[in-house]
């Protein structure tokens, strides 16, 4: 019976929008793809979340894009050039750029948005990408008011030369740019849309494959047609792609099993009921499940054989295949796997087992360890509290019960917070104990790094000066010419996180689609933020 209700959700929902058939129902090749989020919006300069970031990114391109191998190559620019200091970056468009209304597409655009993003009336939650993640010149100046946009470091010398002035070197800035934040804006159109921009089809201008057909804010449809004017061959690619907005998984995975999806994006407890099923696709993202101390020079956790016996005492792979379940790996270091590539195209953190001595689950060695630990701090038992979002709350009982069993005199009082104390909680050091969750902005092994950076979560957090120095130094102008010298120092700078037990790393989630291997036209290889269109090409 709630098969037969969910088939007839799938088709209510199907009919009841003007969308393309599973499967070229209307004489052209149609892709649909579930979503279980509606963007939160279709601007680039305002996207935070990443149903926006699926969306905008069918629609859109970037100087520089990420293929389905996790190689960066060329898109909108062609090459760049970037200056000894590492201050200066200079992207080189392709000739002829055309918007989907055919209009021409130049480097003006790209200083367009960056201002748009930059200007306090924009108020955009993404600000922190120039400003933080990499700080532009003057950003910060002309996000406080106390200069204009037009005093950006950006600039367009020419229609095809598009300049980056940087405030700091910042060698992980080409991934950077990969994000929805960095998609070009034209201004005249911009104006045009009357305050309106992006809020309807007719309000979206594309530089991408696609551009957007149908759209309606909030929709739980959107299409999306072939760019006459994309730059690149798209005889390989859907003539149609549609994006089903299904908050359901289950509701999800009938509508694929029924023919009306080609891709399912699922999760929950469906990923491991589907475990072993052929079309059941698991994605690595750069993205890390931890644990942090806090106030840590008025707790045990000062003690670093305090804080390693915890590491050590916490059974990962039980947590990943008993209470996550599936839809996740196990990690035993703070860089996730699959995320950065060294200079010879091998993996950064390929090793899972280089912290093997300080990491690995060892519950005699970690008594050992805590037994050290309360002889150097004069203590027999030792009272902790451990602070939770409600998503985690199974792992952390899980992690509270290990923890006891296996450390005599340990008693931990867990606290589970509300969504907005906890986010506000990983920016404060406020709790002895932090269940915390991060996915990286960029590709770079400092988009982890940088959370132990002293000061990153306020007083009260893990601090170490070497730390620092590493980190400091990987970024400098002497460095940035020499990748395979800057991976050492990063090397060096997880070496001493890890022998440090700076933090409990847990699991890494993934993204996981079911995908329809027999779709007659298409290879469906789908990313943690979609189908890029490098994955789209048709079968020979």
């Amino acid at each position: 019976m709630k098969k037969i209700i969910a088939i007839t959700l799938c088709m209510i929902l199907f009919i009841s929008v003007t969308g393309c058939g599973a499967v070229d129902v209307n004489g052209t090749d149609c892709l649909n793809i579930s979503m279980n989020s509606s963007p939160a919006t279709m601007d680039g300069q305002l996207a935070t979340d990443v149903g926006s970031a699926r969306a905008i990114s069918l629609y859109t391109s970037t100087l520089l894009a990420y293929n389905k191998n996790n190689e960066l190559l060329p898109a909108l620019a062609e090459s760049y050039d970037v200056s000894d200091d590492g201050l200066t970056y200079t992207f080189h468009l392709k000739n002829r750029l055309k918007w989907s209304d055919g209009r021409d597409l130049t480097a003006k655009d790209f200083v367009f948005a960056l201002r748009r993003l930059a200007d306090p009336d924009t108020g955009s939650g993404a600000i922190f990408m120039i400003a933080d993640a990499c700080t532009i010149k003057n950003v910060n100046r002309v996000n406080s008011g106390e200069c204009s946009p037009e005093e950006l470091g950006v600039s367009a010398p020419d229609d095809t030369t598009f300049v980056v002035d940087l405030e700091n070197p910042c060698p992980y800035f080409p991934s950077l740019i990969t994000a929805a934040a960095f998609v070009p804006c034209n201004e005249d159109f911009f104006k045009e849309c009357n305050g309106e921009y992006a809020t309807a089809s007719d309000k979206i201008l594309s530089c991408g494959a696609y551009s957007v057909d149908r759209y309606e804010p909030l929709a739980v449809q959107i299409n999306y047609v072939k760019n006459p004017y994309y730059y690149a061959p798209a005889d390989k690619l859907p003539e149609e792609i549609t994006l089903q907005v299904i908050k359901n998984t289950q509701q999800a995975v009938m509508c694929y099993q029924t023919g009306m999806l080609d891709a399912a994006l699922i999760s929950g407890d469906l990923i491991s009921w589907l475990e072993g099923d052929n079309d059941l696709i698991a994605i690595d993202y750069a993205n890390s499940q931890f644990i942090t101390f806090g106030n840590i020079e008025k707790t045990p956790a000062n003690n670093k054989h305090i804080r390693r016996a915890m590491t050590m005492a916490v059974d990962r792979e039980g947590i990943v295949k008993n209470v996550v379940r599936a839809g996740a790996y196990t990690l035993n270091r703070i860089n996730p796997q699959n995320s950065y590539l060294e200079t010879d195209g091998t993996d950064f953190s390929a090793d899972d087992h280089r912290y093997d001595d300080v990491c690995s689950y060892d519950p005699e060695a970690a008594k050992k360890e805590w037994e050290q630990g309360l002889k150097e701090l004069g203590i027999d038992s030792v009272e902790m509290e451990f602070a939770f979002p409600q998503r985690a709350q199974s792992k952390c009982e899980a992690i509270k019960q290990e923890w006891e069993k296996t450390l005599p005199g340990l008693k931990i009082n867990l606290n589970m917070l509300q969504s907005k104390d906890w986010v506000l909680a990983t920016t404060k050091a406020v709790h002895d104990i932090l269940y915390q969750g991060w996915a990286a902005d960029y590709i770079d092994p400092t988009a982890f790094f940088n959370l132990f950076k002293t000061g990153s979560h306020g007083e009260g957090a893990y601090s170490n000066p070497a730390v620092d120095e590493l980190l400091e130094k990987s970024n400098t102008s002497e460095i940035v010419g020499n990748p395979d010298e800057r991976n050492k120092i990063l090397h060096k700078t997880e070496d001493l996180l890890m022998e440090d037990s700076a933090c409990i790393p847990l699991y890494s989630d993934q993204v996981c689609y079911l995908v329809n291997s027999e779709y007659p036209y298409f290879d469906l290889t789908p990313t943690s933020c979609g189908f890029t269109i490098d994955s789209l090409e048709r079968r020979d």
